[in-house]
C-alpha cells in the first residue's frame, strides 16, 4: 500500500547497482520537504511492489529547508531545494 499524502508521485526510476529507485517527494511537513529512496521489488503488468530504503532531508546546517527533487544524467546526480535567506 502507498500513502499517497506522504509519497507525491514522481515516476523518474533510476537503476543503480542493480536496483530500480523510485524518489518520490515527502511531504510530511510541508511541500517539498523531502525526498524518499524506495526501491522496485516488482514491477510487471499485474503487480507493484515497492519498499522504502532511506530518505534525503534537508541538511539545516547549510541552511537548507527543503530538499525537492533528484535527477541523473551520465554519472552525476542533482539535488534541488530551498534554502533560507535572509530579506533586508
Amino acid at each position: 500500500m502507498i500513502d499517497w499524502y506522504l509519497n507525491r508521485l514522481y515516476f523518474n526510476f533510476f537503476n543503480y547497482k542493480a536496483k530500480i529507485l523510485r524518489f518520490p517527494l515527502d511531504g510530511s511537513k510541508r511541500y517539498g520537504y523531502g525526498i524518499k529512496i524506495n526501491q522496485i521489488k516488482i514491477l510487471n503488468e499485474l503487480e507493484y511492489e515497492e519498499i522504502g530504503v532511506d530518505k534525503i532531508y534537508p541538511n539545516s546546517s547549510m541552511r537548507i529547508i527543503a530538499t525537492h527533487r533528484i535527477n541523473s544524467i551520465s554519472n552525476s546526480i542533482v539535488i534541488d531545494g530551498n534554502n533560507r535567506s535572509r530579506v533586508f
